[in-house]
């Protein structure tokens, strides 16, 4: 059996290579069982696009986390 088709399929993994659901970590859809703590947000982080106006602050975070001069383009 081949595992060529983007993730899922963990009961043919297991079926095949053996182990349990929390033995795995399906990496090609990038759930982890131990994930990243987020706080607690608004609603909107989750269900808006970034407008411009949260373009510009990304990337005034990160010029100003790599030192990039405001000259520089």
């Amino acid at each position: 059996m081949s595992f060529a088709r983007h993730g899922g399929a963990l009961d043919a993994a297991m079926a095949l290579h053996g182990g349990q659901p929390q033995d795995w970590i399906d990496l090609s859809t990038g759930i982890n069982p131990d994930a990243f703590p987020v706080p607690d947000m608004p609603i909107s982080v989750w269900t808006r696009l970034p407008d411009s106006h949260a373009f510009a602050r990304l990337e005034q975070a990160a010029r100003t986390c790599w030192a990039v001069p405001d000259d520089l383009q």
